[in-house]
């Protein structure tokens, strides 16, 4: 059932519709999308030689000091399986004070349902074989990247279960933060720049797949015209950075190798090129903005797991129940 959000969620103005297979046909094209990409770069990145040389000449790239990679290992040394734990008890909190069950037990499941996919993904299934032929000291495989996983899996369960009006700008915030750990696993030299890009697209898959099956058996709740205007321009933001982010990235790349394969073969013999491991820095910043904000668009006029009437009306301080009649016949 579609049911509107209290009152105050809209700052007084009267709610706006949102039909329930609109927004999981939305959460179900994000869920498809991602998980479509992550393949695809596993495929390209892992699968080709062009893929593999263009991978290990942006990681053979990395700054060389001390310094820069003690400050990308201190960030990633913050993810832990102790703050994993946290985000989950998190998530957990966030949705039960709402008196949203299941969607605690959904956040939930995408965090966990992300974290042991990846690491199956990339112990298990997947697999790396050495195509350049012992041009660089052959690696196993590390897509899709844990840390990425983590952290981008944190932020997918964070977006589910908050509030609209907080979830709004959030989208931004966790695709900041989630953008830094990524672009922290290629600086410290622990993953090359698919890795973590793909742990990103595996967090948002499991997200949106788990909240369009939500929808879909439970119905969403919309939310006011003022609070989804907030979550479009709040999650657009970072889909448009991100997207503009990417072509940036991708316009350096075609300037810095014209002639892709005689230039990098050519910094292969070099063992990486600097400016190519900046460029893996745009793209995977800007993959991390682009996703979380596709979730976020995906979300930004419902709420999940609806609560009763009588729920709703305890929520809301004594606020009235909201009669379950057509806005239009509501005076």
């Amino acid at each position: 059932m579609i049911r509107p959000t209290d009152a105050p969620t809209d700052f007084g103005l009267p709610e706006a519709p949102v039909d329930s297979p609109k927004a999981i046909r939305r959460l179900v094209v994000v869920s498809l999308g991602a998980a479509l990409i992550a393949g695809v770069l596993y495929v390209v990145t892992v699968g080709t030689r062009t893929g593999q040389l263009v991978s290990e000449l942006i990681l053979g790239g990395r700054p060389v000091s001390a310094e820069a990679a003690a400050a990308a290992e201190g960030v990633l040394r913050i993810l832990s399986r102790s703050t994993l734990a946290a985000g989950i008890l998190l998530i957990l909190g966030v949705a039960m004070v709402q008196r949203r069950p299941r969607l605690a037990i959904v956040a939930m499941a995408a965090v966990v349902g992300a974290n042991v996919s990846s690491q199956v993904l990339k112990t298990v299934v997947l697999d790396r074989s050495d195509l350049l032929d012992g041009l660089f000291y052959p690696l196993p495989n590390s897509f899709p990247s844990g840390h990425a996983t983590a952290a981008a899996s944190i932020a997918v369960g964070l977006l589910l279960v908050l509030p609209p009006l907080l979830r709004a700008p959030s989208v931004l915030l966790s695709a900041v933060v989630v953008a830094i750990v990524g672009a922290s696993t290629l600086a410290a030299g622990w993953h090359r720049m698919a890795d973590a890009m793909g742990g990103v697209f595996v967090a948002t898959a499991w997200g949106a797949g788990l909240a369009a099956w939500l929808a879909w058996k439970r119905g969403v709740e919309v939310v006011g015209r003022r609070t989804a205007q907030f979550g479009h321009l709040s999650s657009a933001l970072p889909m448009l950075l991100g997207t503009a982010v990417v072509l940036v990235g991708v316009l350096a790349y075609v300037l810095i190798a014209a002639d892709p394969l005689e230039v990098l073969l050519h910094l292969a013999e070099r063992r990486g090129s600097p400016a190519l491991f900046w460029v893996g820095i745009l793209v995977t910043i800007g993959t991390s903005l682009f996703a979380l904000g596709a979730l976020g668009f995906a979300l930004r006029d419902i709420q999940l797991d609806p609560r009763s009437r009588e729920e709703a009306a305890k929520i809301g301080h004594g606020a009235a129940p909201v009669p379950d009649t057509p806005l239009e016949e509501q005076s």
